[in-house]
């Protein structure tokens, strides 16, 4: 699924479960589409066990948590999976060289 905040300019793009919980999220802000969030509720898991979730999130940002179904989402979307992996693996690449927008924290 994918879904535009027009308010915002920012784009969600979510991978969902059977049970339609994100496992996989990737935010894209501005009119060039910065990546913000890139990140996985597996590997966010495992950085909340291993006790590194402050840099997991410096690095990839936080999923939502919430069901599709109940979450805050505008217009929803259908994506497919060959456009998912692709805009995932060019948001992972912007986190991972550290270029990664971060929204204001006071908004």
């Amino acid at each position: 699924m994918r879904d535009y905040w027009m308010n915002d300019e920012l784009w969600r793009y979510f991978e969902l479960d059977d049970e339609r919980f994100v496992r996989r999220q990737v935010e894209l802000e501005g009119p060039d589409r910065e990546a913000n969030t890139a990140c996985s509720m597996d590997e966010w898991e495992d950085a909340l066990r291993d006790n590194i979730g402050d840099q997991y999130y410096e690095t990839y940002g936080m999923v939502d948590e919430w069901s599709f179904t109940h979450g805050d989402h505008e217009d929803p979307q259908p994506s497919d999976k060959a456009e998912f992996e692709s805009v995932w693996a060019q948001a992972r690449r912007a986190c991972e060289a550290g270029s990664r927008s971060r929204p204001d924290p006071a908004l």
